[in-house]
């Protein structure tokens, strides 16, 4: 049953349609520019469904923004880079330097989300990272770019919330950021616990924020 959620659930984000054209949907678009080829999309939600079945017992619900380029983008999942998985959908021809031509993006938020919760828990599986807006706002005419989604972007894309929880009814949601908790909040949802984003010297802060929420839960 919790496996046919997640098979529902991504079957559902591949249908999302976009009130504008600046927003990618990895599950079901293809970047012409970027994308290694048209199995791109196939790749990535076979990677989100992966994914979210690793995640049946998981207790805590890492909520940031949207997906940003370096790292959903490409991998389908949030605050994941290809680094981190091992999986790459990038196309190295367009790449600028030989680490990323080489070995696909880094996202510096996800790789302290990464390291900061594996070595305050030592199963993965008690936690997952999810995104208000599942998909990849970027600027007009900059596929590699990141922005905040409008009011009317993350109304379009609300439902998917309510059905991540669906899947996770009894998780306790993390706003990763003030931003995170005033958009969460601004949608009627509720946000038990915030810490601070790890980006722009945010590391050790968030760091501490997640030691004392992990001690509230009494999380191992």
């Amino acid at each position: 049953m919790f496996e046919k959620k997640i098979d529902d659930f991504v079957a559902s984000l591949q249908k999302y349609i976009s009130p504008n054209e600046n927003i990618f949907n990895p599950w079901k678009d293809t970047d012409d520019i970027y994308d290694i080829n048209e199995t791109a999309p196939i790749i990535r939600s076979n990677n989100l469904k992966n994914y979210l079945k690793s995640k049946k017992n998981a207790k805590i619900a890492l909520i940031a923004e949207a997906l940003s380029y370096q790292g959903g983008k490409f991998t389908g999942i949030a605050m994941t880079a290809e680094r981190h998985i091992g999986i790459r959908t990038s196309k190295p021809d367009y790449l600028k330097n030989n680490m990323l031509k080489e070995h696909g993006f880094s996202e510096p938020t996800g790789s302290i989300v990464n390291r900061v919760m594996n070595s305050l828990l030592s199963d993965e599986s008690l936690w997952v990272k999810w995104n208000i807006f599942p998909f990849q706002p970027h600027k007009s005419g900059n596929n590699l770019s990141n922005r905040t989604p409008t009011d009317e972007e993350l109304n379009s894309a609300k439902n998917y919330f309510d059905e991540f929880l669906k899947i996770f009814p009894d998780i306790k949601i993390i706003a990763v950021g003030n931003t995170s908790k005033n958009m969460l909040t601004n949608l009627g949802l509720d946000v038990q616990f915030s810490v601070r984003h790890p980006a722009n010297g945010g590391a050790t802060l968030f760091e501490n924020g997640m030691k004392e929420i992990i001690s509230k839960l009494n999380l191992k």
